[in-house]
């Protein structure tokens, strides 16, 4: 378990804001004049950078105790050049997240928390399409689950806590926060995860919004520590604010999540200015409320104006505040944040100090809480790109649940409270009321269908084998592949429509095709056959039928009996309502989407 947040003693660095128009020479006059008034007397000082609101970060050579930032920064605000200073503190620890002692089963922790705030009834409509979602934290290791969605991201750690020693610059990979005989958390990776990882791709666990991108600005270095000034800066510039020294972001985010928290009885004012930049631009920042079972007013960025402030739950069917979490008048929203035995499982890395393989792992803290709501608010940017801050605020309290006295998110009520910009039907071809819209209208946001060029899904036509095999390929998240070159049938070959997808559903052992040596890829599916391919991709689970067949037409003894069996167990197929299966007659598009939709909720 990690230690808590705090605030170091001394720091070298104060951030002074001068009056518009100070001439540069008066401010160096202003800083020299101080400096021999103060215990900066003989140390060197220098300008290393400025926030969002041309305020100067001052770096010395002389360490500073609170007694002489008291005294520094007293003197600088009795200037008449100067608008206001501060100390840029120097925080430890400031990831609000814990790593559980004894890590449990994960499959059941896969799942708990995403059930909690309905997020699969909100794909039905929304999964994040065309949204970015800033992750200020650690930075990211390469995964899986998130590669295909990360957009170049920066880093503004400084020098002194980057372990990549050269400070602020364009690689924002996470080093590791390792300290004191503590393993690396990949704070920033679990937290991407939550937020946005892929779902239904068979790989592990599912985000909120699984179709969103992220894009990573590191803050926190070397045992999740910084600078105030630097983390303030990562969050300006993912909300695509201007930072002085770093480049202007080319693709900015439209929510930013911070899971960092640290004391202090009032917001700095340099992150003050990063989250009103940002809710000026109607970009919400997402920030955890913090770990210490206190007054979140006491702790930044939680105490800023305009952030929304997200505490903690745990449970598996029901919440309840977790006792870590802080609480108080910051507080908007709660959302699941785990504890020791209803940890949150998501996207890690195996290493124990610098960057592993990719992996999954458990973490709590209202760390993991806050991406649950940043993914919720990119589901309904989805929806309507440019709702305000506030709008987005009061969407999320009155759809949610009293959980004591705050409320719980929603993230289907919060979705279907937002008009959407425009109304679009999956597909030209499939009407509002068609009986497979919903399922069709999940296989289109997920990825799994693309339909026809000219628009339309054409939901009554049969499916062929190879059509078929991109199904399941899409359905399992697109896995990376390099197909042979000899083909494993003797009917499709290299560049043949599909081969890349029939490959490798031989690879996986989902298709063995005929006796012959041939898949006839162009022959319809059969309902039989397709009760036989989903059984396979499931892990052909252990499974004993029973002696009397759920269908009268499908008798003991039929070829694939206990596939078709095991799908009406696990209610992927209801069959027809006169009691048959009518497992010879090809499927159609309409029904396909039906079966991939609902294996994908059995699964």
């Amino acid at each position: 378990m990690k230690n808590a947040p705090t605030v170091e003693e001394d720091t070298d660095q104060v951030v002074v804001k001068f009056k518009e128009g100070t001439a540069e020479d008066t401010k160096a006059k202003v800083l020299e004049s101080t400096a021999k008034k103060s215990a900066l007397d003989d140390s060197t000082t220098e300008v290393v950078s400025q926030t969002v609101a041309s305020a100067d970060v001052v770096k010395s050579t002389a360490e500073l105790s609170p007694s002489e930032q008291t005294e520094v920064v007293k003197t600088l605000n009795a200037n008449p050049s100067v608008e206001y200073a501060e100390a840029d503190l120097r925080v430890k620890n400031t990831d609000a997240g814990y790593a559980p002692v004894t890590p449990t089963d994960p499959l059941w922790y896969l799942q708990w928390n995403m059930r909690a705030i309905n997020a699969p009834q909100a794909w039905e409509t929304n999964v994040g399409d065309g949204v970015v979602i800033g992750v200020a934290d650690e930075g990211y290791s390469t995964h899986p689950e998130l590669d295909a969605r990360t957009l170049p991201g920066y880093d503004f750690t400084s020098s002194e806590f980057s372990r990549d020693g050269n400070g602020w610059d364009s690689n924002p990979q996470d080093q590791g926060d390792w300290s004191d005989g503590r393993n690396s958390m990949w704070h920033g990776m679990h937290v991407a995860g939550i937020a946005a990882g892929s779902a239904y791709n068979r790989l592990g666990v599912a985000g909120v919004a699984p179709r969103a991108s992220v894009q990573h600005a590191r803050i926190l270095g070397a045992g999740g520590d910084s600078y105030v000034s630097d983390m303030a800066a990562g969050v300006a510039w993912s909300a695509g604010i201007y930072v002085p020294g770093a480049p202007l972001n080319p693709t900015p985010a439209d929510v930013v999540n911070i899971s960092a928290a640290f004391p202090a009885n009032t917001c700095p004012k340099v992150f003050e200015d990063a989250i009103w930049a940002a809710h000026e631009r109607n970009v919400p920042v997402v920030v955890a409320a913090g770990n210490n079972g206190d007054d979140a007013g006491k702790y930044a960025p939680a105490n800023c104006w305009g952030a929304i402030v997200v505490g903690a739950t745990a449970g598996n069917g029901w919440q309840a505040m977790t006792g870590y979490s802080n609480w108080g008048w910051p507080l908007d929203i709660l959302a699941p944040g785990g504890a020791s035995g209803t940890d949150v499982w998501s996207t890690i890395t195996d290493g124990t100090q610098g960057p592993g393989n990719p992996s999954y792992g458990p973490l709590n803290g209202t760390s993991m809480a806050a991406p649950h709501v940043a993914g919720v608010i990119a589901l309904m940017k989805e929806r309507n790109p440019d709702l305000p801050v506030e709008t987005i605020r009061s969407i999320l309290q009155g759809t949610g649940s009293y959980v004591g006295d705050y409320k719980f998110v929603n993230a289907e009520r919060a979705v279907q409270a937002v008009t959407p910009t425009h109304v679009t039907l999956p597909f030209s071809d499939v009407a509002a009321n068609h009986p497979f819209r919903k399922e069709i209208s999940w296989a289109r946001n997920m990825g799994v269908t693309t339909g026809w060029a000219d628009g339309t899904y054409r939901a009554e036509e049969g499916i062929s084998r190879a059509a078929m095999a991109a199904y399941l390929y899409r359905l399992a998240g697109s896995p990376t592949y390099a197909p042979p070159v000899r083909s494993p049938f003797k009917d499709i070959r290299p560049g043949d429509p599909f081969y890349k997808e029939v490959s490798w559903l031989a690879s996986k052992g989902i298709t063995t095709g005929w006796s012959d040596g041939t898949f006839r890829p162009n022959d319809s599916i059969s309902r039989e056959a397709m009760a036989a391919f989903l059984y396979r991709m499931a892990g052909s689970p252990a499974y004993t039928p029973s002696a009397r067949s759920p269908f009268t037409d499908y008798p003991r003894g039929s070829s694939f009996y206990k596939e078709v069996s095991w799908l009406a167990k696990e209610e992927i197929t209801t069959g027809w309502s006169d009691g048959t299966y009518r497992p010879l007659e090809p499927i159609s598009r309409g029904a396909m989407a039906a079966f991939v939709y609902r294996f994908a909720q059995a699964n």
